[in-house]
């Protein structure tokens, strides 16, 4: 577990270097191991250099080791704040370097899959690597040219990144990762792992910041492709505080009534109960009575671009599991199929129910990440040791160009300098990932003690916003 985790937040990149000196004056330069994501929204390049150089420059003796990257800003509703300025974060978490060990992975992941171009692939007899290539040809075997495509990389038995592989696998308790907008190979590779927790953040796209797709750190290294991670590993002791990982989602609505996947296609949704899906889901906003505007769900009834759609995947208990943003879908084409962020469609025979994000639901911090002692983020002056850990990733929404209803304890929340104790709280636009440990998960995404279905997958990609996973030592 972390020896320190904390969540910093200020309006100004001067008040934030101080809060990470408090942090590095205790704890830099004893040979631990440090995970840091900084927002990437600093005002000047100058300030936002400043600060990078000092979370990776000031570790370096003692054999230390500091991992990082640029995260999204967090969302200023997070904190209930009517302020029009931005909100600058730090996280940090602190590792004893003999349960932790930092890994740097190249495998590189799959390229985009083009959604609506409805051509048969067959394999280039000259490429070792396994390219897809198209091909134009009329009867085609869908469900076996998808699950191959599917299950390719498994079955080349895609290699652990190098740090990983001499490590005893009963020994590593949980994986954290950064990594770039391709995570599929890494992913890929640690199914070889399938008892340990694996919570990945997708960094923030950096183009227009550093000139890189997404900037990671390793000590003094940068890089724009990839991903950097800690395997934290168990000691032996019988009391080791134990690690449960959680996913939550907030301000999502159920519509309709659960339905069963009957059949798909890559990432495409061809029949919900037989039928057209995209039909369905139609059907279920007009019955929620959620109104709908130009986007390009279908051509006569569409749907606000604003507006988030999801496919959620249930528990026996009706609890979502995992959810799937919907992308496209067309009810005059192709059978009304609809198409998933994701890169395969959950299974023929998962539970499933549509599901609705209003664009004005606000996030907010959930009341698990926050100090046991108070309902508020704490002060930095005050915050108190608390023995729960948490490293969270949150999925959030593209920024809205019209300001949130200022709240009526904003006045409270916007004395910044702010910091969010024992939590390791990092956003992103672009999703994360997590992985349960289990040796076998049921068609809706719970874990079960049977081994009869362990073939699932039990990694995904969280791309709808409001969602967030964590691993928590208690």
């Amino acid at each position: 577990m972390p020896l320190h985790s904390s969540t910093l937040l200020a309006r100004t990149p001067a008040s934030l270097q101080n809060q990470i000196r408090a942090i590095y004056d205790t704890y830099a330069n004893k040979g631990h191991t440090f995970l840091f994501a900084l927002s990437a929204n600093f005002p000047a390049s100058d300030d936002l250099l400043n600060t990078v150089e000092q979370l990776t420059q000031s570790n370096t003796k003692r054999n230390g080791h500091t991992l990082g990257c640029l995260s999204d800003p967090l969302p200023s509703s997070l904190f209930q704040s009517s302020h029009c300025d931005p909100v600058l974060s730090c996280s940090i978490a602190i590792f004893d370097t003999a349960l932790s060990v930092p890994f740097r992975s190249d495998i590189p992941g799959r390229t985009q899959t083009q959604v609506g171009r409805w051509h048969s692939f067959r394999k280039k007899e000259d490429n070792d690597k396994g390219e897809l290539e198209m091909d134009e040809g009329g009867n085609t075997p869908w469900e076996d040219i998808w699950n191959r495509a599917g299950s390719s990389a498994s079955s080349s038995s895609t290699p652990l990144p190098e740090a990983l592989r001499s490590l005893d696998p009963n020994h590593i308790d949980s994986l954290i990762f950064l990594s770039d907008l391709h995570p599929e190979g890494l992913c890929q590779s640690l199914h070889t792992l399938p008892r340990t927790r694996k919570l990945g953040l997708i960094a923030a796209s950096t183009h227009f910041i550093t000139a890189r797709p997404v900037t990671l750190f390793q000590n003094t290294s940068i890089f724009g492709e990839g991903a950097l991670g800690l395997a934290l590993l168990t000691d032996g002791k019988k009391n080791q505080q134990a690690s449960t990982s959680h996913v939550y989602f907030q301000g999502v609505r159920k519509l309709a009534d659960p339905m069963t996947v009957t059949s798909r296609e890559g990432n495409m949704i061809n029949t919900l109960n037989a039928s057209n899906p995209t039909q369905l889901l139609l059907s279920a906003i007009r019955s929620g009575g959620i109104s709908t505007q130009a986007s390009p769900i279908s051509k006569g009834d569409t749907l606000k671009d604003t507006e988030e759609f999801a496919l959620g995947l249930l528990s026996p208990t009706g609890e979502i599991t995992r959810t799937y943003r919907i992308t496209a879908g067309d009810p005059s084409s192709r059978g009304g199929a609809l198409s998933l962020d994701a890169d395969m469609a959950p299974q023929e025979g998962t539970v499933a129910q549509f599901l609705h994000r209003p664009s004005s639901f606000p996030l907010h911090i959930p009341a698990t990440l926050l100090p046991s002692t108070s309902t508020e983020i704490l002060p930095s002056q005050t915050s108190e040791p608390d023995s729960k850990q948490t490293i969270a990733f949150l999925t959030i929404p593209e920024p809205s160009s019209s300001p949130l209803p200022s709240s009526s304890n904003s006045s409270e929340t916007e004395t910044l300098p702010l910091i969010l104790p024992n939590t390791f709280l990092a956003p992103s636009l672009n999703g994360f990932i997590v992985s349960q440990p289990t040796s076998a998960v049921s068609h809706s995404g719970e874990e079960t003690t049977s081994p009869s279905d362990s073939k699932i997958s039990t990694t995904w990609k969280c791309t709808l916003p409001g969602g967030l996973g964590s691993i928590e030592w208690v």
